[in-house]
């Protein structure tokens, strides 16, 4: 249900959006840039994941930006965000052998809040987010770990983990450079923080499990403005 109203919302915003595109201010950008992990602890297979994984944010912002302020600007849109390279870990057993390979990919459809500052080249925002984030937990094991669960239980171990969509929030900070005089395009730095929980499921019998998968990115871009 919950994924359910998330897409709703984000589509009806998505469509009073476009529908007054050519009567207002609306701005397109795309960013790429280099994330980070900053997971809660957690235990996986029985090894703790708590060392930090890298990952390339690619992306798409959409938004109405406001500009009838004396501080600056009010900007509500939407954000999509795909790591075009899961966070990965190798994960060890007790004896310090390999067992497999664990990779999460994330990918977040949100709403997107940007309040910034000053009319001058460089201007300087606050952003905040919120939508659902996806992705998939995809275990790699290794021949030996294969070999070895199908000779005790006559199937083969499975290498995804079922694990739910959930809502998740985002905070950040950048800085607009505009590129011309009227400033429909810019290049934009910012860093955003991820917080979202996400709830796999494991164990025999199966347990939900809560997951803690915070991030943390730099990304940079190009936007341009359209409309009036």
């Amino acid at each position: 249900m919950k994924k359910i109203s998330t897409i709703f919302f984000i589509s009806v915003f998505a469509f009073l959006f476009l529908s007054k595109a050519d009567a207002q201010p609306f701005k397109v950008g795309l960013f790429t840039g280099f994330g980070m992990s900053s997971f809660e602890t957690f235990t996986l297979n029985g090894a703790s994941l708590t060392e930090s994984a890298g990952t390339f944010p690619l992306g798409l912002q959409a938004y109405y930006s406001i500009d009838q302020f004396k501080f600056g600007s009010l900007n509500f849109g939407l954000e999509f965000n795909y790591g075009v390279v899961p966070f990965s870990y190798e994960v060890q057993n007790n004896q310090g052998q390999k067992i497999n390979d664990t990779k999460y990919s994330q990918m977040a459809i949100a709403a997107l809040v940007k309040v910034k500052f000053l009319k001058k080249s460089i201007r300087p925002y606050a952003r905040l987010g919120a939508g659902l984030y996806s992705g998939n937990f995809k275990q790699e094991w290794t021949d030996a770990v294969k070999q070895a669960y199908q000779q005790q239980t006559g199937q083969t171990i499975p290498d995804k983990t079922e694990f739910d969509s959930g809502f998740g929030f985002n905070i950040g900070a950048g800085a607009d450079y505009v590129l011309d005089t009227k400033g429909k395009s810019a290049l934009f730095f910012e860093f955003v923080f991820h917080i979202v929980t996400r709830t796999t499921k494991g164990g025999n019998p199966p347990t939900d499990i809560s997951i803690g998968l915070n991030n943390w990115a730099v990304q940079v871009g190009y936007q341009i403005g359209l409309g009036n």
